[in-house]
């Protein structure tokens, strides 16, 4: 893994399990369609100091991961989802495998994603670096209620 793959993992890692954010990122992914690993890539990019991401840079990340998320995230979600509460002898240990797998995937998707972030500029202040992120979710995302819950959490960011 690149050191930024692993920044970024450790970042999503932290950000993803904070109060609220789960079920943001959820709907993002499941009623509006959206990649949750982008969302995530838009606000390290911003809180790590990173410029501004623009809407080709956005468009850029959504080819570099399209087909690993089509042929490999999607369909072991997929899978994981169908064995969720399954009666079947076996069904839970092989939901936990896949659900192994599946964040495995992710964190190539990451890996793949933080190939394409610029160099940090860790000096940069601490409410300018949430202003990019909020900035940059904002590009992909719009303005929703996910998105509200996810730049709320960006805002009390340290």
């Amino acid at each position: 893994m690149s050191d930024y793959g692993a920044e970024f993992w450790a970042f999503s890692l932290d950000f993803y399990k904070r109060p609220g954010l789960s079920g943001a990122f959820i709907a993002l992914q499941d009623e509006q369609g959206l990649d949750v690993n982008i969302a995530l890539y838009c606000c390290w990019c911003g809180m790590s100091g990173r410029p501004p991401l623009t809407e080709t840079d956005v468009s850029k990340a959504e080819t570099a991961i399209a087909s690993w998320r089509h042929d490999v995230i999607e369909p072991l979600r997929g899978v994981r989802r169908v064995l969720k509460g399954s009666p079947i002898a076996g069904a839970v240990e092989i939901r936990a495998a896949v659900q192994k797998q599946e964040l495995e995937g992710e964190r190539i998707a990451q890996e793949l994603l933080a190939a394409h972030a610029g160099p940090p500029a860790p000096a940069l202040p601490l409410a300018e670096r949430r202003k990019r992120a909020c900035a940059n979710l904002r590009l992909y995302i719009g303005a929703t209620e996910a998105a509200a819950a996810i730049e709320g959490a960006v805002l009390s960011s340290s």
